[in-house]
């Protein structure tokens, strides 16, 4: 369909060319031009199950939505909703490795970590030591590799 809009060029690197913008893929290009859904609607059901559904039934949406070939630029999807479908997997993991009522520590990822690690309550909390010991010690930094490996 992008071959039948895109008359007067010379190559095939201009058909991929929007705006001034090179895209990879003939995909990526005809989605720039807004000839192709924005999977919007798949973003706005995800973000409307989280109010109700769990984190798992969350993803098995996303792999429902996979599978069944209906989103445009899966990535795109998964760049807006990861931090729903990843809900639990702090919770999930503390009790993997036996440490379920460990601090949690949570930032917005719009905020840097330097700057959640001076807010007080995480700034004196064991991660900063935790981070300091992984850093100096190079069988702590084994052992928490390990840890998160789940070996």
């Amino acid at each position: 369909m992008l071959l039948n809009s895109a008359k007067g060029y010379g190559t095939h690197d201009e058909i991929k060319k929007v705006n001034e913008v090179v895209y990879p893929t003939y995909k990526e290009a005809y989605y720039a031009t807004g000839l192709l859904e924005d999977d919007k609607e798949y973003i706005e059901c995800i973000e409307d199950a989280s109010h109700w559904a769990t984190a798992e039934h969350l993803r098995e949406l996303f792999v429902t939505l996979l599978s069944q070939k209906e989103l445009t630029m899966p990535l795109s999807v998964w760049l807006q909703t990861w931090h729903l479908l990843a809900g639990d997997v702090q919770f999930k993991r503390r009790q993997i490795l036996k440490r379920p009522g460990e601090q949690q520590i949570l930032y917005d990822e719009k905020s840097d970590l330097e700057t959640a690690l001076h807010k007080l309550s995480v700034g004196h909390s064991m991660f900063e030591g935790w981070m300091k010991m992984n850093e100096l010690y190079p069988a702590a930094r084994e052992l928490t590799e390990r840890n998160l490996k789940g070996t």
